[in-house]
């Protein structure tokens, strides 16, 4: 990193962004993020890549956009900022702001998006000065994929552990026959899942919150007996965390493929194979047997599910932001802002079949699908 004296005014972040109307995990990250930069001392804003149509998903978070046009940041941005571009299509971003004279940085939320958008050579012989990340498995995919030397990725663990999904000591009213899910998660899997589960249990009530604001998803959580995950190549996967520390029980996908994943575990929820229909729909019904009986089965999930949340506290998630702080500002990064995980033969096997298949797209002439959010 660019040494940075003291004496300088505090270092300015640029996060730049599309405008994201409904509600989004990693969109809630990078205002999380930017916010928590503020309270450190920190300039954080919000530049939209795209002209404001509809308002911004905002969730509460109160984030300043930055007062210029993407055009004249030459004249205003120096070079002690930093520009953080998102994972998804990098070079276009990378691009617009090619003459900003600043450091660049990239937020990887999710290593099948990156990946997808690998620029030639990778990260670093593209001008990105660091990467920041949000967990060891994208670490490690950053370091061995998108050509980001190890010490200069940073990670930035979500924050879970905040209101309104922090754990109702009072305890929830639950119905043990309700599931709430989310269906523009893989609508094919949640359908088929759905029938599966009805042919056995008819007596199901099944509450969707897509699109809801997190007061209402909480409280959906908090009055379901199971929340029916159907997570697809993430990165992290807020929902399912979110319930489990609400205290819901998490049956289904954990939706991170062969990657490993940062939480989900057989402790703390009934998960089954990622985009296995049948195999979800049967641990779907042992959850909702479990509720029903109100065993020490399902006490036991749920606690430890509440106990996983709890790591990723506002705690961890300042400590993290101050040394992606300190790292900018120039000073040294602790030995373990990056921690990285073994990625396996699994996590070897996915990268190389994302890079292919991208390949073969571009040779084939043929445009790279979009990621989703």
């Amino acid at each position: 990193m660019i040494p940075r004296p003291a004496s300088l005014t505090p270092v300015r972040f640029f996060f730049l962004k599309r405008v994201w109307p409904k509600p989004s995990g990693g969109h809630k990250h990078i205002r999380l993020l930017a916010s928590v930069l503020n309270s450190l001392g920190a300039s954080a804003e919000l530049v939209f890549i795209d002209k404001p149509g509809d308002p911004d998903c905002d969730f509460g978070i109160d984030v300043p956009v930055a007062p210029f046009e993407i055009a004249v940041g030459p004249g205003i941005v120096g070079k002690n900022d930093v520009a953080v571009l998102p994972e998804s299509y990098v070079m276009r971003y990378l691009d617009v702001i090619r003459s900003w004279p600043c450091r660049k940085a990239v937020l990887i939320q999710n290593g099948y998006f990156a990946l997808r958008s690998r620029p030639p050579g990778g990260y670093a012989r593209n001008g990105i000065d660091f990467a920041i990340v949000t967990t060891p498995a994208l670490a490690s995919v950053a370091r061995a994929a998108l050509g980001m030397p190890g010490p200069k990725i940073i990670t930035v663990p979500c924050w879970v552990d905040r209101a309104p999904f922090l754990p109702d000591p009072a305890g929830a009213s639950r119905s043990p026959t309700r599931v709430c899910y989310m269906p523009r998660k893989l609508p094919g899997h949640a359908a088929g899942i759905r029938a599966r589960v009805a042919r056995k249990r008819p007596d199901v009530a099944w509450e969707p919150i897509d699109g809801a604001s997190e007061e209402d998803v909480a409280a959906a959580f908090r009055r379901s007996a199971v929340f029916l995950s159907t997570q697809d190549k993430e990165g992290f996967g807020l929902p399912a965390i979110e319930a489990m520390n609400c205290g819901c029980l998490v049956a289904g996908y954990a939706g991170t493929g062969r990657f490993p994943h940062p939480y989900a575990n057989p402790e703390n929820g009934f998960w089954a194979p990622d985009r296995s229909m049948g195999r979800a729909a049967a641990q779907l019904c042992k959850a909702l047997d479990a509720m029903q009986c109100g065993d020490e089965t399902s006490n036991r999930i749920i606690a430890a599910g509440q106990r996983t949340a709890a790591i990723y506290s506002e705690k961890a998630f300042r400590e993290a932001a101050r040394g992606l702080l300190a790292a900018a500002e120039g000073e040294p990064v602790p030995a373990n802002t990056a921690p990285f995980a073994k990625l396996g033969f699994g996590g070897w096997l996915e990268i190389l079949k994302i890079l292919v298949m991208r390949r073969s797209r571009k040779a084939r002439g043929r445009r790279v699908p979009a990621p989703k959010a």
